[in-house]
């Protein structure tokens, strides 16, 4: 692979410049030609950020994370990119357009190949969390259906998600394994619908929270915000992909949380830690459930949360905290910025 080298061109004081806007391919239901729901979302706040960024006074070049990519880099020059693809390159296991920017030498937002295949991995992030001290429910890691088994330091009841991917796909409500005898059978059961490797963790049965936290050296942790099931806890006590992506109205996303202290105290420094430790960068938004004591523990690292304008959490816990969206996005391309030793003003 090819590099090239910008540092003369970002030796100038920037007010304006050109941005390649970085998304992954929009995804189509399967079999068919139409949007899927998490494709119309991409191209949702795709456009959001890029009339954002155009409203900044930049001008805007629209990149999509394919095989075409390191050619549109050469074309363009941007002067750095805003990157929203998670796309993860299956050889390298490193996330895709992360990864060739660097390699480029393009300064991108948010967070580096590495950091992005780590919490795009649920075991390998929970490991990381583990290994720093940072509080995270216990669990192992099922690689094949002929070695299904629990180990003894696990207590019921039990949570089985996929290892990879986000938007809870796969998640549905025998995902919560309540009984030892049922367990085998459960698994392999959600082995056939999801595919391996599957992550088994102690099931938390509090409340359910996520952190935004926005920066660098000096982070700003957003106002604390909690999902509320219309429903109550009903059948489905946890979120799952239909009440994410389908039946959204059906939650409440309260912010902010109504949290003691001492609590939200507690969990902003368990989300910075969890940030620091799996070296996330520019933002990022950290999944929290408090057990029965009260104290929090990280569920999931989302290391490029979805940015979908009054719509997506993090987003909201932007606004809550007097951020507009356009305010965001230029916070995050500052953020970019500084990090990469780039003299930009904003406008």
């Amino acid at each position: 692979m090819c590099s090239f080298d910008f540092s003369a061109r970002w030796a100038i004081l920037f007010i304006e410049m050109l941005i390649a806007l970085v998304h992954d391919p929009i995804e189509k239901e399967p079999y068919s030609s139409n949007i899927s729901t998490i494709g119309k979302q991409h191209q949702h706040v795709t456009h959001a950020i890029h009339d954002a960024l155009f409203d900044l006074g930049h001008e805007v070049v629209d990149c999509r994370a394919d095989e075409c990519l390191i050619e549109k880099m050469r074309k363009t020059q941007p002067d750095m990119a805003f990157n929203l693809s998670v796309r993860i390159n299956a050889k390298s296991r490193l996330s895709y357009a992360p990864a060739l920017l660097k390699e480029l030498g393009i300064p991108f937002s948010g967070s580096g190949p590495q950091a992005c295949a780590n919490a795009y991995d649920k075991y390998r992030a929970k490991k990381i969390l583990e290994n720093a001290g940072v509080r995270t429910p216990k669990g192992t890691i099922i690689r094949d259906g002929d070695e299904i088994r629990l180990p003894r330091s696990l207590v019921f009841p039990l949570f089985v998600k996929p290892v990879r991917g986000g938007c809870s796909k796969g998640i549905r409500k025998e995902n919560l394994i309540k009984e030892k005898n049922v367990y085998k059978q459960r698994v392999k059961r959600i082995l056939q619908r999801v595919g391996k490797p599957l992550l088994v963790e102690e099931y938390i049965a509090g409340r359910e929270f996520t952190v935004g936290l926005l920066g660098n050296k000096d982070l700003h942790v957003l106002p604390i915000a909690e999902f509320i099931n219309k429903k109550g806890k009903g059948k489905i006590p946890f979120r799952h992909f239909t009440r994410k992506m389908i039946d959204y109205e059906q939650e409440i996303v309260k912010c902010p949380a109504q949290l003691a202290a001492t609590v939200k105290k507690a969990t902003g420094e368990l989300a910075v830690q969890a940030y620091r430790s799996l070296g996330c960068c520019d933002y990022a938004r950290i999944d929290v459930r408090l057990d029965g004591q009260g104290q929090p523990s990280i569920l999931e690292v989302n290391a490029l949360p979805n940015l979908v304008p009054e719509e997506s959490t993090f987003s909201l816990m932007a606004l809550c905290s007097g951020i507009s969206f356009c305010a965001l996005i230029e916070a995050i391309i500052t953020s970019t910025c500084r990090r990469h030793n780039l003299r930009y003003t904003p406008g």
